[in-house]
């Protein structure tokens, strides 16, 4: 949201994509699986050297599997996609490319795992996009029709 409102340089966002990515793989190596795992649920806390310091939040449902399947690892890479797709689509382009790759190089430094990774997620991403949006269309209309009763 900063970014989109120029409140954020793209200079300084780019240390801040490696940092989540590196992140999330930590959190993913220790075999934790955060439930709601979106960017709104980071907190980022800047730091003089300029590599910030992240905070997960809201961990209800979040659990530890050790070791953490590669089918649930993906699935919660997925969901942070959806989520930040969504976001992008409503709210205006923020993110490059440029952008996205930095995340996963911090995320999956191995060239080719990375490649695997992204493909596996885009695949399932336009999959389950179009079942996604009906479930997005239809939660605004079910707020839309709320809000008119009360009136």
């Amino acid at each position: 949201m900063r970014v989109r409102a120029d409140r954020t340089q793209r200079a300084s966002l780019r240390p801040l994509l490696a940092a989540f990515g590196a992140f999330v793989a930590r959190l993913h190596a220790l075999g934790f699986l955060h439930a709601d795992l979106t960017t709104k649920n980071v907190l980022v806390e800047p730091r003089p050297d300029g590599v910030p310091r992240l905070w997960l939040l809201d961990l209800d449902r979040s659990r530890i599997l050790a070791p953490l399947p590669a089918t649930d690892l993906r699935a919660n890479l997925r969901r942070l996609w959806r989520f930040v797709d969504r976001r992008e689509e409503r709210d205006g382009r923020a993110l490059t490319r440029a952008d996205v790759a930095r995340f996963l190089r911090a995320y999956e430094p191995d060239r080719r795992r990375r490649h695997a990774l992204w493909r596996d997620i885009a695949r399932e991403h336009a999959h389950t996009k179009p079942w996604h949006r009906l479930g997005w269309t239809i939660e605004l209309l079910k707020a839309t029709v709320e809000s008119f009763r009360g009136r």
